[in-house]
């Protein structure tokens, strides 16, 4: 168990991810024993707990608790990894220090993120039906001119639609 820092004789944080709150004594003398402290999710699904100094709240996420304490970072990375998917799971050895183009690229190879295509995206001005049409349209040899005046979009668009560059999914 290792004293969090800036919290030191407050808060010490374990291997395994758990939070240890030290004994306390209040102002009117009330003992209250040390305890380890019960975990709640934030909005992503990440461990965190609220840490107390001063009278100052702050949430705190235990997966950057733990690597702060146990794992070297000798580049100064600044994203930490859970190396097997799970958010909750903040075992030393379940965590690395990462870069954010990392952390984002193993999360879409795990399939944690789901790229959106085509009429998913938000601010997607073309349907599904929309690209077999201009598909269509192209084959008949309608210019891509014409056909991006049709739709409303570039004529680059329509160019890159064509050459399958673009709407590869279709």
């Amino acid at each position: 168990m290792i004293d969090i820092q800036g919290y030191e004789n407050k808060y010490a944080v374990t291997e395994n991810g758990n939070v240890w709150s030290y004994p306390t004594t209040n102002k009117l003398g009330t003992k209250h024993n040390g305890k380890f402290l019960k975990p709640c999710s934030d909005k992503d699904g990440y461990s965190m707990v609220c840490l107390i100094k001063n009278k100052i709240h702050k949430n705190k996420k235990i997966h950057r608790l733990v690597a702060l304490a146990f794992i070297q970072n000798p580049f100064s990375l600044k994203q930490i990894n859970h190396i097997n998917g799970i958010k909750t799971d903040n075992r030393v050895k379940n965590l690395e220090w990462c870069t954010a183009s990392y952390n984002t690229k193993d999360a879409y190879l795990r399939g944690a993120i789901v790229s959106k295509k085509g009429e998913e995206v938000y601010l997607s001005k073309l349907t599904n039906n929309d690209v077999l049409k201009i598909r269509e349209l192209l084959l008949i040899k309608i210019t891509q001119k014409k056909i991006a005046k049709m739709f409303n979009v570039s004529r680059e668009n329509i160019s890159r639609i064509g050459l399958r560059k673009t709407w590869k999914h279709i």
